[in-house]
């Protein structure tokens, strides 16, 4: 069993339990998988080597006893977690500790004078800097570019501009004999002001970022009763423009002691998370770090007026060019996802005398995740649907953008007891037994809607029609 206590959470500067555990437990492996803030990172606790599902299989995790979700839970309500990995600590869990346990003990009030706690924390993360990648700068891609289109390669011979410079201009076939020396003034010209273009791809795509966090927490308490309750909010902003997550936490927990054997209590959590981005693609094209790599050194975004200029040299597709500009994917897409978590937990225990024990857990928890995408019309996004929409060659969806919308609810009912008995004999032989049960329900509901034609302003859609009935099922 392994255990961080609250000390050592607080000082790490981190916005989330599962962060706050890296490197804090032997064998204990987290992993985030794409660096975007809305990625749940993914927890093993048994290692990669285990047999079965240790691979993969992430561990139970309990808050106060009933499940949870590491994510969900502010850093700084957080008294202490332990991490079981052994048979004999998660064998009380059952089949669902197979790949070990996190066990976090949330912060109770104690009996003193009331205490009110207040911290801020401010983070500061520098923009990414990408010089180590020693990508090619202008001059030396063109010249790339010309060895390449002399030389006959034929592997995307259509794609960088030097080409479309070359056989605009009708040259192709006498430079492709002749070389450099072949060709008019007017097209050296053009190709030494593309070499002295340069765009700066990770200044430009990538900024500083700030994360601010405040909690708020009061606690205390008499004899019979404790009591304590928190408000904490943070928000991060990413690296990446238009990228951002918050988080709103509400706990609050009191307990009382009804007479020499009875003590009961109550708890409640509330929290709220939301993650704002932009609509990924199935190509990496919108990951910055990817795409400032296969980008041309010499490509600018926006033309002398301001307007978007559309890069047709990143996509493998053969059948047509769609254009990708990374600041209209930024600005006319919307990637969100909100969740409302609440549970509650009413507990009591009956302590006969030093050696046994009776205690009982109800548990409510009501998630609800929604996530809305939205893409207008002119975005890389809605060019790709409408291509993949299609019925000999012209697409059938209407003008406009889609919004895309899923609903999943999930509500569970937990019920857990436990009766331990502890005693020991002649001072040196232990006996202990434990018996427990728990029952638990869970309904689920999920929804999805997705409607083309869509406009923001009016926020309406329009209606498809099919060419054939059977495109309307794919």
């Amino acid at each position: 069993v392994s255990v961080v206590s609250a000390k050592e959470l607080k000082e790490r500067p981190v916005t989330n339990a599962a962060q706050a555990l890296q490197g804090m437990v032997p064998g204990l492996r987290i992993t985030q998988t794409n660096g975007s803030l809305e990625d749940k990172p993914s927890v093993n606790v048994r290692g990669t080597t285990t047999i079965g599902q240790g691979t993969s299989g992430e561990p139970l995790v309990l808050v106060d006893g009933m499940e949870g979700d590491l994510n969900s839970i502010n850093p700084q309500d957080i008294a202490n977690i332990s991490v079981l990995k052994d048979a004999a600590a998660t064998a009380i869990y059952g089949a669902r500790a197979a790949n070990g346990v996190i066990v976090i003990t949330t912060k109770k009030g104690k009996m003193g004078k009331p205490v009110v706690n207040f911290s801020t924390k401010l983070t500061y993360s520098p923009k990414l800097n990408m010089d180590r990648l020693n990508l090619l700068n202008s001059e030396e891609k063109v010249g790339l570019e010309l060895d390449l289109l002399q030389s006959g390669y034929p592997y995307r011979e259509e794609k960088g501009e030097v080409y479309r410079i070359i056989s605009g201009l009708g040259e192709l076939s006498q430079f492709k004999d002749g070389g450099w020396n072949a060709l008019s003034s007017d097209a050296q010209s053009a190709i030494n002001r593309l070499k002295a273009t340069h765009t700066d791809w990770s200044d430009i795509l990538f900024r500083d970022a700030f994360t601010q966090e405040y909690n708020l927490s009061l606690s205390g308490g008499g004899e019979k009763a404790t009591y304590y309750t928190s408000l904490g909010y943070m928000k991060e902003n990413g690296n990446v423009p238009n990228v951002s997550a918050e988080r709103l936490n509400l706990v609050m927990k009191t307990s009382y002691k009804v007479n020499s054997i009875l003590k009961v209590g109550a708890s409640m959590f509330a929290n709220r998370r939301k993650n704002s981005s932009y609509l990924p693609d199935s190509d990496g094209l919108t990951n910055p770090i990817f795409y400032s790599r296969l980008a041309n050194p010499y490509f600018t975004p926006y033309d002398a007026n301001g307007n978007y200029n559309y890069d047709i040299d990143v996509e493998n597709d053969v059948d047509m060019d769609f254009g990708y500009n990374p600041f209209e994917e930024q600005r006319n897409t919307t990637n969100e996802t909100t969740i409302n978590g609440l549970s509650s937990i009413f507990d009591a225990e009956l302590r006969f005398d030093d050696r046994f024990k009776f205690t009982t857990q109800l548990g409510l928890q009501l998630d609800k995740t929604s996530i809305e995408k939205i893409a207008d019309e002119e975005s890389f996004a809605m060019r790709k649907e409408k291509k993949n929409h299609r019925s000999n060659g012209v697409t059938y969806l209407p003008a406009g953008g889609f919004h895309k919308a899923n609903e999943n609810s999930l509500s569970q009912l937990t019920w857990k007891a436990m009766g331990e008995y502890r005693d020991t004999y002649n001072d040196i032989h232990e006996f202990e037994v434990m018996v427990g049960t728990e029952i638990r329900k869970t309904w689920e509901e999920k929804l999805y809607s997705a409607g083309y034609g869509f406009d923001r302003k009016t926020l309406t859609t329009k209606p498809i029609i099919f060419p054939e009935e059977s495109q309307a099922f794919k």
